[in-house]
């Protein structure tokens, strides 16, 4: 799965990647990589956006409770 995790890409794909990491008790790791999707989010065209939209929110909330 750490061959995903590239910047701009494989949003869904990162964020199952993030919560495999918190199964495992890898907080730090997982909170890198939803920060980085939350920071990309904020650069996404508003087509991108509503495309991934559902993936955003829940990693927005996933940031909330870490």
């Amino acid at each position: 799965l750490k061959a995903i995790d590239q910047r701009y890409s494989n949003y869904s794909e990162r964020l199952v990647l993030a919560k495999f990491y918190i199964k495992k008790d890898k907080i730090e790791a997982a909170k890198e990589i939803l920060n980085e999707i939350s920071i990309e989010a904020q650069h996404m065209t508003k087509s991108n956006k509503s495309k991934y939209r559902t993936t955003i929110n829940e990693v927005e909330k996933l940031l909330k409770t870490l």
